[in-house]
């Protein structure tokens, strides 16, 4: 402060206090006899005993007289520091009392208008405890769903894994069933019986009755076609020689049309056969079409007898066609059947199973997350206190401290912002980064998931794909984008994100 602030109105000369350490060396100096007094007395009280009960009548006078020579060295001290207090008594008065003075009229704006701002202070901090009390509830509350939630999980997941159980028996059961009714099967049909409980075999199995059915297919049409020609030009020869066509082409033409013939043996287990093509169930219509031209033509020449005859063992090796063909019907299908009921029992169990250890795990993981949650929430609200505690502090201190903060941000790097002090009030700001992710292709991550991808629900698809991003983030650093088919995730994209937070 300068002088003109305080103009002076005298022309005494400043006051200089001496030093403390000269004013003891000169009290030693005057008053030697007061310390040498004093070590008389400590050497006259070793003569006298320690005990505190005194028994001789001589000791104690002996003290007594000691104990008045103290008293009266005590009153000889109290009169040589009055002597030499005095002088500065009234200076040490007059200055008090200059600075009591205008202390006392402060203390007066203090005591009327500290009040004023305590008040307003106090309501500040009961709204911050209140709503973090809230804040704190909710979360508690949240924490009790949660924690719930994870033991009806927990609950689903036990009667999951019991019916995943039950599922599997029942699988086992038809597959054992399924080994037992393709005993009497051909030797690749039992190597596929055999291995009824892996799903590959099995279906590399049939994929192969179907390659051996298809050969054996073709393979009879081409008989076929080439026993039509046969019978086409016998018919023909037939049909142009009349009455004078010979019975050896007759007899020859009938053993190939006739029901039970070369061409019908042939024909039979294809008729049925649904792994035809069009042009080949084309081919087989024909044919039959054919046949039975020729059939009628070759029964006109018949007599009564031989053509009773001949419809009843038409009648008959139809009835046997039709009971062959269902035989292999039913056989397929219970084939097909057995297959797919062993394959959706797994699936089925396998999926359920997954899903409701999914929700377990999703339920306890949301059940920790709350709970930390409560955590943060005790620990916002003991900040909460603590800054109202805080904002008791100066104005004029927390200006400066602002202008020291912008001052300083202007050239501040990421990592010194991540620590400054701002606001009015103190309030700590920070930068924060973390990793997040993006499915852009829903299809492509659920295929990447196998034969459950299609079960999973968003949440379950979110929760898989970050619980692979925590699993593998530590390898990505320097990175601030990371495209998942580059990491075994297709569908997915991860980015490193910066953020503030403000508390």
């Amino acid at each position: 402060m300068s002088e003109a602030a305080h103009p002076k109105t005298h022309n005494l000369p400043p006051v200089i206090a001496p030093v403390e350490q000269e004013v003891l060396d000169d009290l030693k100096h005057r008053f030697p006899e007061l310390d040498i007094e004093y070590a008389e007395f400590e050497a006259a009280l070793k003569d006298y005993p320690t005990e505190l009960t005194l028994k001789d009548e001589e000791v104690a006078a002996a003290l007594q007289d000691l104990l008045g020579k103290v008293k009266k060295h005590k009153s000889i001290i109290a009169a040589h520091k009055k002597s030499e207090k005095g002088p500065w008594s009234k200076v040490v008065d007059v200055l008090q009392n200059f600075f009591d003075t205008r202390s006392k009229k402060l203390d007066g704006i203090t005591e009327k208008w500290g009040p004023v701002h305590q008040d307003y202070m106090d309501k500040v901090k009961a709204e911050k405890q209140r709503k973090a009390e809230e804040e704190a509830e909710r979360l508690r509350k949240k924490e009790e769903d949660d924690r719930k939630a994870a033991e009806a999980a927990e609950a689903r997941a036990a009667e999951a894994r019991k019916a995943e159980e039950e599922a599997r028996r029942k699988e086992e059961q038809a597959r054992a069933d399924q080994a037992k009714a393709e005993e009497d099967k051909r030797k690749a049909q039992e190597a596929a019986a055999a291995a009824a409980a892996e799903e590959k075999r099995q279906a590399d199995a049939r994929r192969q009755r179907e390659r051996d059915e298809k050969d054996r297919n073709e393979e009879s049409l081409r008989a076929i076609k080439r026993h039509m020609k046969d019978a086409s030009r016998l018919h023909e020869a037939m049909a142009e020689a009349g009455d004078d066509a010979e019975q050896a082409d007759a007899d020859q033409l009938d053993a190939l049309i006739r029901p039970g013939g070369i061409i019908s043996v042939l024909a039979g287990p294809i008729a049925d056969s649904h792994l035809l093509d069009d042009e080949q169930k084309a081919d087989v219509a024909a044919t039959r079409e054919k046949l039975a031209e020729m059939r009628v033509a070759l029964h006109q020449r018949l007599d009564a007898k031989a053509k009773r005859k001949r419809a009843a063992e038409l009648k008959a090796q139809e009835a046997s066609d039709a009971a062959a063909a269902e035989g292999r019907r039913k056989k397929r299908e219970a084939d097909d059947a057995a297959a797919k009921v062993a394959t959706a029992a797994r699936e089925k169990a396998e999926a359920d199973a997954a899903a409701a250890e999914e929700a377990r795990k999703k339920a306890v993981g949301e059940g920790r997350d709350a709970r930390e949650d409560a955590r943060d929430a005790v620990r916002e609200q003991k900040g909460a206190v603590r800054e109202v505690k805080a904002a008791t502090i100066s104005a004029d201190r927390a200006a400066n401290r602002a202008d020291k903060i912008e001052d300083h941000l202007e050239n501040a790097t990421d990592a010194e912002i991540a620590g400054t002090l701002r606001g009015e009030l103190g309030t700590k700001g920070s930068l924060t980064r973390r990793w997040t992710l993006r499915i852009v292709d829903e299809e492509a991550l659920r295929a990447e998931c196998g034969p459950l991808g299609p079960t999973f629900t968003e949440d379950a698809l979110n929760g898989a794909a970050y619980r692979f991003m925590l699993a593998r983030i530590s390898g990505w650093s320097g990175k601030e984008r990371v495209d998942g088919k580059d990491v075994g995730l297709p569908g997915v994209t991860f980015a490193y994100q910066q953020g503030s937070r403000i508390a």
